[in-house]
């Protein structure tokens, strides 16, 4: 809800508030939302098994083939049971043998982490957005045991995350800058998307310093783009203002066509019929499928 507040409040209005939705389009094999299931439901198996580094250091060779076939075969069989028909056969075999070698790749870089415990596991959290309060269900949060301690907070992405769509006043993610500032006993140290997009897995977030997670780096460090922050405590207060003024806007029935990249954002959007954007942003662009069907 918050990412279509961000980019654009009419979506954010049509989506939450009409429950208006475009037509999917079908698709050959599995969409984008099914993949995503596949590894979320391929790591939430692994690690309420594992729980901590010293286990996955612990679990022999033999048995962690094993426990990474029955969570590949756990995954495949969540979709199964979500979808019927869309994952069967040959087409099941080749995606539990694809996720199993997501999986041994991935735990090779838990490996080489400096000591955690998860501390949650796919568990609802409440939020709070301006005068919101919201329930999101957190993909992992780390426990970090290193001398300095702190959280850790994970979201699992199979695509190509930027940390810049955190930043701004109208982030393009606005996800884990929302978990990060949830009410929790310990301070959050990190927070990070884990890529397993096969050939580039590996963690991309930002951090307090940079011994929290591997290949993260610290505020200082991150040169994104003009949004950028000094500090760690002025990283989460951007948030905490970006967040509270996305959810004040939606509360308030801010229903406004604004897209926040014009009409490159309206181009990844289902609303256009409805909102009629291209007639608000000065006509139809040449290249616009639409253009060729009027």
């Amino acid at each position: 809800m918050l990412a279509d507040q961000a980019a654009c409040p009419f979506r954010a209005f049509a989506h939450f508030r009409l429950a208006t939705r475009g037509l999917e389009n079908p698709e050959a094999g599995l969409d984008p939302r099914e993949r995503g299931i596949l590894l979320h439901e391929l790591m939430a198996s692994l690690w309420r098994t594992l729980r901590d580094r010293e286990t996955l250091r612990a679990t022999s060779e033999e048995e962690l083939g094993k426990l990474i076939d029955r969570a590949a075969g756990d995954a495949v069989a969540a979709v199964r049971a979500r979808r019927p028909g869309r994952l069967e056969g040959a087409f099941a075999d080749l995606e539990r043998e694809r996720l199993a070698g997501v999986a041994r790749e991935w735990l090779e870089i838990e490996r080489a982490r400096k000591p955690f415990e998860v501390h949650l596991l796919e568990e609802r959290v409440t939020l709070f957005a301006g005068g919101l309060r919201l329930t999101g269900r957190v993909d992992r949060v780390d426990r970090l045991l290193d001398a300095q301690g702190g959280l850790a907070v994970i979201d699992y992405k199979a695509g190509k995350p930027n940390v810049s769509q955190w930043l701004g006043p109208r982030p393009e993610e606005p996800q884990l800058p929302l978990y990060a500032l949830a009410p929790v006993d310990e301070e959050i140290r990190a927070v990070a998307f884990a890529k397993l997009k096969v050939g580039e897995l590996g963690f991309v977030g930002l951090a307090r310093d940079d011994q929290a997670l591997p290949g993260v780096r610290t505020v200082a460090e991150y040169r994104g783009g003009s949004a950028r922050v000094e500090s760690w405590r002025q990283l989460l207060e951007g948030w905490r203002e970006a967040v509270d003024a996305l959810g004040e806007g939606f509360a308030s029935g801010d229903a406004r066509v604004d897209p926040r990249d014009g009409l490159a954002t309206c181009a990844r959007c289902d609303l256009a019929p409805l909102c009629r954007v291209h007639e608000r942003l000065g006509g139809i662009a040449a290249d616009d499928p639409a253009d060729e069907q009027a």
